[in-house]
């Protein structure tokens, strides 16, 4: 008996791995060196850029929900599926600074009478019980 709980508790700890608490934020930076100079040509190819980018990112974090979701109904009947779960807000800090970021070239379009038009980001919730609003 002891031997199997043993054999559980370390399968546990190291499926506990597989989930994305580990994973570290990689925020990009809201200004770059190099902003005010670009083109309306640049800005207008890194603000495509950065929605594309910002809607890949809300995508994953459609994803990471739905797992979470499958994952916390079958933990009901197998405890350690838990530990898989990615409870971080990892995706949230790098969401955000997509976002600061596509509002600093539009800044920098406006105050540089770029002449076209800017599209909104769809907006996305904090809550890990929400999807993306398209």
């Amino acid at each position: 008996m002891k031997k199997l709980i043993g054999i559980t508790l370390f399968i546990c700890f190291l499926t506990s791995a597989c989930g994305g608490a580990f994973r570290v934020a990689d925020p990009v930076d809201s200004y770059q060196h190099g902003d005010d100079t670009k083109s309306c040509e640049s800005l207008r190819k890194e603000l495509k850029d950065c929605k594309k980018q910002y809607e890949r990112l809300a995508k994953q974090r459609e994803e990471k929900i739905a797992v979470n979701v499958v994952l916390g109904a079958g933990s009901l009947f197998f405890l350690p599926l838990m530990l898989l779960m990615d409870a971080s807000d990892v995706d949230m800090v790098e969401i955000n600074a997509q976002k600061k970021r596509y509002m600093s070239l539009t800044e920098i379009c406006t105050d540089k009478q770029c002449g076209f038009s800017i599209e909104k980001l769809p907006e996305i919730s904090a809550s890990t019980n929400q999807s993306p609003r398209n």
